[in-house]
């Protein structure tokens, strides 16, 4: 034993210190509620089991989240539905990840110390943070390290069976986080075709992959496993959009922008074409001497810098993320891998030490945006917060009015962010699995307003018809009030 933790003490070392200097940033969400999309998940895959006797059976547009959906609904039958245990599971995958990017950096010839500070910068970004606050985003973390993996066997390919390797881990990556996938098709993409220009000894080789992985791509997207979203792909394409929004969304992958804070969008459309433009000259040319895998690194960060938003602009052009935005998980690991290359060639003391205050500099708004944005989060969903509202609101419901009803939510403009995340948000689904109506058309159909004066031309006919009479409540702070609904405004 002792002989094992000698031999990895500097990766011990590693995940202790990963932990002791994350955990004063993530540990506000250990109490913080799942909301939203979460209950859906949830909701999917108890119907599944109760209607159809196999979680494995779902919609179309739903298998895109099987693999979420099985995970919470095992982890579910230990933890119910306390939100505390699904985010300390959360921040237990973002370490993993962290963790296999330090190792992912010493696989290729960083240095220790170059390879953790990239793995810290990871750590605590706010870039993609919205995936700790939606929980069930987990798996984008979990696969961060078959990705990375995928990426080291990418650069190494030089027989089929590393080819082989390549297409079976891709395969295991899109089943684990469908919808990043897209992302990790166009990445590893690029890098073949990256080795193809710049390894003459191997291009067959490369050249089979490249269209064995296309293959896949063009299978793939014609099952429901991708939600059938490829069918009308370019229905809303407009250029002059999707060209903003490219540029736009790299600049906010580079430079931490949580709720707009830092800069503005378009300041990041002009840093986002300036960006690209260096990647892709540092990555095709030689004006600074670069080894070989600092230039794929280089590409790599390139690739990652749009690659997992081109999918979804493709589909919606107008999509002008903050740095927070989910999708831009994997984008984040741009900035920590430029800052370890450039970490890696310092040799001069003096450089040393002002590059080494930058980057400490640049931890301290990486952790500070970080936790301004976990700590906003809380405040809007925390679990005591959760529990105390639908505490009282369950209290003053009929369970045998609830199915095919409809639920709405009067509350005022100052208490309508924290009631719109904690009860109106997902409540459909929420009310599915506390009154266990497990047919998607039985649901009730829910509405929140801002206003706590009931004003039925304010809200849709649909909560009215077939008989329906409404189950609303008011609700502002901590005081939840059931309502009689009036015929007229």
């Amino acid at each position: 034993m002792k002989s094992v933790i000698r031999k990895h003490k500097k990766h011990i070392l590693v995940l202790v210190l990963l932990l002791v200097l994350s955990y004063p940033i993530f540990r506000i969400t250990f109490s913080t509620s799942i909301y939203g999309d979460e209950w859906k998940i949830f909701w999917l895959g108890e119907s599944a089991l109760k209607t159809k006797t196999n979680i494995f059976v779902q919609t179309s547009g739903d298998l895109s989240y099987i693999f979420e959906v099985v995970t919470f609904n095992y982890l579910s039958k230990f933890f119910g539905y306390n939100g505390s245990y699904y985010y300390i599971f959360s921040y237990l995958t973002r370490i993993f990840a962290s963790f296999s990017f330090f190792l992912f950096l010493r696989k290729v010839n960083l240095k220790s110390m170059s390879a953790f500070i990239g793995s810290l910068l990871f750590m605590v970004t706010p870039i993609g943070i919205e995936t700790t606050d939606w929980v069930r985003n987990f798996d984008s973390y979990l696969v961060i390290p078959l990705f990375l993996m995928l990426i080291n066997f990418c650069l190494e390919l030089k027989n089929k069976k590393g080819s082989v390797k390549i297409l079976l881990l891709l395969t295991v990556i899109i089943l684990v986080n469908t919808t990043r996938s897209h992302g990790v098709f166009f990445v590893l993409l690029g890098l073949l075709s990256y080795r193809y220009i710049y390894n003459h000894s191997y291009r067959k080789l490369l050249f089979h992959t490249f269209l064995s992985v296309i293959f896949i791509y063009f299978i793939l997207s014609q099952t429901p496993i991708f939600g059938n979203q490829t069918a009308n792909l370019f229905q809303n394409f407009r250029f002059k959009d999707f060209i903003y929004s490219f540029f736009g969304n790299i600049g906010n992958t580079l430079i931490p922008n949580v709720n707009s804070w830092l800069i503005k969008f378009n300041s990041a459309f002009y840093l986002g074409i300036i960006s690209f433009l260096s990647l892709l000259t540092l990555s095709l040319t030689h004006i600074f001497r670069f080894n070989r895998n600092n230039r794929s690194l280089i590409c790599l960060s390139l690739l990652l810098s749009y690659s997992f938003m081109l999918a979804p602009l493709i589909r919606i052009p107008q999509i002008r993320a903050d740095s927070e935005h989910r999708y831009f998980i994997f984008s984040a690991l741009v900035t920590p891998i430029l800052i370890s290359i450039i970490a890696d060639k310092l040799f001069n003391r003096k450089l040393k030490i002002i590059f080494g205050s930058a980057v400490a500099f640049l931890l301290l708004i990486f952790a500070a945006q970080s936790y301004k944005y976990l700590n906003l989060q809380n405040w809007a969903h925390s679990q005591k917060y959760t529990e105390s509202l639908w505490s009282k609101i369950t209290s003053q419901i009929n369970p045998s009015e609830v199915q095919g009803n409809s639920f709405i939510v009067l509350t005022n403009p100052e208490s309508y962010p924290k009631v719109n995340s904690t009860v109106y948000f997902g409540s459909n689904y929420h009310l599915g699995l506390l009154y266990q109506i497990w047919y998607i058309d039985r649901l009730p159909e829910v509405w929140i307003s801002p206003s706590l004066e009931f004003n039925k031309s304010n809200i849709p006919e649909s909560l009215f018809l077939k008989g329906r009479t409404p189950i609303i409540f008011r609700i502002h702070d901590s005081s939840v009030e059931r309502t009689i609904p009036t015929a007229r405004p």
